[in-house]
């Protein structure tokens, strides 16, 4: 789906949940490998590509990435590095309450307070 956008301004992401639930091993950092050489079942690596991809795909798009507050140290840390890496802005969830509706699916007050302190973490990198 990294491709099916149409002039975007700015694409979030948040991802991991899945990645962590099914233990999805880590991987290593494949900073320096091309865009379709990096190693899709490995964390670390799917994440740098489809960052990668988005840059690549989306040139000047402002991209922000959203840590689930169901990640644990290893998935939250190697996105944090990833981010740090690329210059992009995060929102961590990790160690916030955010109330469930189903499952990994937040209640509409709980998208509510997410939204917020999104636009607050970020208003400055908004366009």
């Amino acid at each position: 789906r990294a491709y099916d956008f149409i002039d975007p301004d700015i694409i979030i992401i948040h991802g991991g949940t899945n990645d962590h639930n099914q233990s999805t091993p880590l991987g290593e950092y494949t900073w320096d490998l091309p865009i379709g050489q990096n190693d899709l079942g490995k964390f670390r690596s799917a994440y740098i590509e489809l960052i990668k991809i988005l840059q690549n795909q989306y040139e000047g798009v402002q991209i922000i990435i959203i840590i689930g507050d169901r990640l644990s140290s290893g998935y939250e840390s190697s996105t944090i590095e990833t981010a740090n890496h690329f210059g992009i802005p995060y929102v961590n969830f990790v160690g916030v309450t955010v109330d469930k509706c189903k499952g990994s699916h937040p209640t509409y007050p709980a998208f509510d307070m997410m939204a917020t302190r999104i636009y607050e973490t970020c208003k400055d990198y908004l366009p």
